[in-house]
């Protein structure tokens, strides 16, 4: 058995690629963090395209949480337990599409209501991503695959950081958070 810090982590990343059901989740988790969120453009989106100022960006802020915290109730009450595949592609999906709205909206209401959406699908497939990875790692493993996971997202976020490109009228903006 491997002693050193490096070696546990070479042991962690061989696991995890010899798992698909693990990699799969991991990997799903990591396109997540790549390429979705639109909360850095939140101020933007508030000031220039809805116009509904600082208390709009409050509650434009607080939805994908309000959303989150309905679906994580709903899941406490009902859980899944079957056909959790396809509930995990289903909020991928809803999550994709969502933002989208989100994107192309010009409505407070629309927008709010994507952001919601975004939210309450966020959390369905995290709950299903992290259940699949914890159940599907045994217990000698399930730190080195939880510091692969959590190291290579970080690793992710800094390497890209969260860049947002967005288009008012003639103008452009890049927005670059970390």
């Amino acid at each position: 058995m491997p002693t050193g810090r490096i070696a546990r982590i070479i042991e962690g990343i061989r696991f995890i690629r010899s798992q698909p059901i693990v990699l799969g989740a991991i990997s799903l988790d990591l396109f997540a963090v790549l390429l979705g969120g639109a909360a850095a453009l939140l101020p933007i989106y508030a000031r220039d395209i809805l116009k509904v100022g600082p208390a709009g960006l409050g509650m434009l802020r607080s939805a994908p949480a309000a959303g989150a915290c309905v679906v994580a109730f709903l899941q406490t009450r009902y859980p899944l337990n079957r056909r959790v595949g396809s509930r995990l592609f289903a909020a991928v999906a809803a999550f994709g599409i969502a933002t989208v709205v989100f994107a192309l909206s010009k409505s407070f209401v629309a927008s709010l209501a994507a952001l919601v959406v975004i939210g309450a699908s966020d959390m369905v497939s995290i709950n299903i991503r992290s259940s699949m990875v914890q159940l599907a790692t045994p217990d000698a493993m399930r730190g080195r695959v939880s510091a692969v996971s959590l190291g290579s997202q970080h690793a992710v976020h800094r390497c890209f950081g969260r860049t947002r490109r967005l288009r008012v009228g003639r103008c452009r903006f890049t927005i670059r958070d970390g």
